[in-house]
Formats: structure tokens, sequence, C-alpha cells
């Protein structure tokens, strides 16, 4: 999911019983009427039972993605977004790791 917050967020959040993690940060500064412009960050989300395993935080940052079975067939089935979906799932291997 996407999330945005006025204030820089850490990689990994927990809040509860659930584990917030942020990636893909984007700084953006939103123009409000009769106000000076803002400083927005924007993220990836994928959140999880902070108890969660490796296999569930993997299967949960790659469902940000893809959020479907057939999204992700449908990824591996072309050449150029195969290797783009290979690469995110290298990507979400080390993100889970590291929140770990």
């Amino acid at each position: 999911m996407k999330t945005q917050s006025d204030i820089k967020q850490p990689k990994f959040l927990t809040i509860g019983n659930y584990l917030h993690i942020n990636f893909d940060e984007q700084v953006k500064e939103v123009e409000q009427e009769g106000q000076d412009p803002v400083t927005v960050y924007e993220y990836t989300t994928a959140v999880v039972n902070k108890a969660a395993s490796y296999e569930d935080r993997v299967e949960a940052i790659i469902a940000t993605k893809y959020p479907t079975y057939g999204a992700e067939l449908s990824a591996l089935r072309d050449s150029d977004k195969a290797v783009e979906h290979n690469n995110f799932v290298e990507f979400a291997k080390q993100l889970a790791e590291e929140s770990l």
C-alpha cells in the first residue's frame, strides 16, 4: 500500500502488533492554498504481524507490487517484466531479512 506522512518514517516501524515495512521513499513538496509548501514523505508500505515469519514478510512485500497471483504470473510471462519481477523478489528477500 502507499502511505504518506509529514515526517520521515523509519524503514521498520512497530505499531501495536504490526510491523510496517516502509520502502521506496519519495519526498514531495505539496502546495497548500495560502500557505508555504509542505514537505511530505511517500512510501510503499507492507504491513505484517510483528511475529511474522521470514516467508510471510517476503510475501507481504511482494504483494505491494503484485497484489494477486495472476499479476505475478503475468509479470513472469513477459520477458522484460520477468527480469524486473526477479529483481524485486531479491529486494523483498533482502528487506525481509533485514527486518528480522
